[in-house]
């Protein structure tokens, strides 16, 4: 049990004893720390994620989210400014979350034909508002969330450390979270308890556009532009981070810290092949086959708990 419960924190353990003995370059502070911003914005991305999954959801719209909101931001901060083009983001994304969520639980479709849908909506929206382009006319300040670091830690890691807690806690402690945990285990049983099934999806799926919108700006702000094409495979990055971590596609299960072990773990791969020079085209290879495995041993564990009861 404890195997399968920290099987994240023990592969990322035994990939970095590796690593460190390969190259340990890879263990000097700088690179510690551009690992850690790089794992922050993809928990950010997973943890959102992650809020659909548990209730046997998929959000294949993050790219288009990502794109739109991004460019947004951009072009509104040089038009009125920073703090009102942040709000006005989260709303975007947050708008268009509850879009996804209103779509998959009134009409009863697949959230992987909506989402998809919607994702590419909103990836020609901003291609359509950036004309193609990135947009790099952004005030002084708009790169500071994404560079800056408070006591020699990235201010990134500080965002994920409020929104992990804050998730955690209405996820654990609150009963509307609890609801997306019963929701994704048995949506029939959950009905007939008398849990309002549309409500609760409509919820989870703002919430993801939401956090969504707000590893967008993050991600905007470290590429201190706009970028209409940037993000659009953050989607199944996410899927693979959630699986990897715990979180099961089949619904109701998952917990936030291992989607965070998840991403670290995705970071950490990356970065690492990237300092021995491995190709980019052979990173995508592993990706893939770390995602396949996931999925199994997912699908295993989920056959296994059916038969034991």
């Amino acid at each position: 049990m404890y195997i399968k419960e920290n099987l994240s924190l023990i592969v990322i353990t035994l990939i970095c004893c590796f690593f460190s003995i390969y190259e340990p370059l890879i263990f000097e502070f700088n690179n510690i720390s551009n690992i850690l911003k790089q794992a922050s914005l993809i928990a950010i991305f997973s943890i959102a994620q992650s809020v659909v999954l548990i209730t046997k959801g998929l959000d294949l719209s993050q790219g288009g989210i990502i794109t739109v909101v991004s460019v947004s931001v951009a072009l509104l901060s040089s038009q009125l400014n920073i703090p009102v083009a942040i709000g006005i983001g989260l709303l975007i994304g947050g708008l268009i979350g509850f879009f996804n969520g209103m779509i998959i639980s009134n009409f009863k479709v697949s959230p992987f034909v909506v989402t998809l849908g919607v994702g590419t909506l909103f990836q020609g929206v901003a291609l359509v508002l950036s004309q193609g382009q990135p947009i790099y006319q952004v005030p002084e300040g708009f790169s500071y969330i994404g560079w800056n670091e408070t006591l020699r830690v990235p201010d990134i890691v500080y965002v994920l450390a409020v929104v992990s807690i804050c998730l955690n806690f209405y996820l654990s402690n609150i009963i509307y979270g609890r609801y997306l945990f019963a929701i994704g285990s048995n949506e029939r049983a959950s009905y007939l308890s008398g849990i309002n099934i549309t409500k609760h999806k409509v919820i989870a799926y703002t919430i993801c556009g939401l956090i969504t919108s707000l590893g967008a700006m993050i991600l905007a702000s470290r590429i201190n532009s706009g970028h209409p094409v940037e993000g659009v495979n953050t989607a199944l990055q996410s899927v693979a981070a959630c699986v990897i971590g715990g979180v099961s596609l089949f619904g109701g299960k998952g917990k936030v810290l291992g989607v965070i072990l998840g991403s670290l773990l995705l970071a950490f791969i990356s970065n690492s092949l990237n300092i021995i020079n491995v190709s980019s085209y052979y990173q995508q290879i592993m990706v893939g086959i770390i995602i396949i495995f996931a999925v199994i041993i997912d699908k295993l564990k989920s056959r296994t708990y059916e038969e034991s009861i």
